[in-house]
């Protein structure tokens, strides 16, 4: 399909027809125009086709219907950190800092019941012994130590 728009040397979005710029005679359509002109470069600028665009639509709201019916059955659980941050923890009178690793749930186990619940393992120490940021940490120590 043949882009029917183009932005010019200001970055304005500009319709075509048989490659020559579009002209409005008023100018309530040529604020019409502006508008449809943005919003089909907009569009054209992903790159996506429009089955492209619908099959996206699907994808994403299938998402997050499955967000949703988690949310719902109470298995949504939303950790506080990821991956690759950076934590700082007290210990010792001192603050030290920590990339994240790795994440782990555990499944607790109840004496002869099987699984009585699952959990991050680490939640409990967030704002007590671990923090985002060092100066809440720093904070800490010297709360401990008055």
């Amino acid at each position: 399909m043949d882009r029917l728009s183009y932005r010019d040397a200001d970055g304005r979005a500009r319709l075509t027809l048989f490659g020559k710029q579009m002209y409005c005679s008023t100018q309530a359509t040529a604020e019409c125009f502006a508008k449809l002109e943005e919003s089909l470069a907009a569009y054209k600028d992903t790159g996506l086709e429009p089955e492209e665009v619908a099959e996206l639509k699907e994808r994403f709201d299938a998402h997050w219907l499955e967000i949703f019916k988690a949310e719902e059955q109470g298995r949504l659980i939303i950790l506080p950190c990821k991956v690759g941050d950076t934590l700082y923890h007290t210990g010792r009178g001192s603050v030290e800092e920590s990339r994240v690793a790795q994440i782990n749930l555990e499944l607790c186990m109840d004496s002869g019941e099987g699984i009585s619940g699952i959990w991050w393992t680490h939640d409990y120490n967030i704002g007590k012994t671990v923090f985002f940021t060092r100066e809440e940490a720093e904070a800490e120590v010297n709360k401990q130590a008055e």
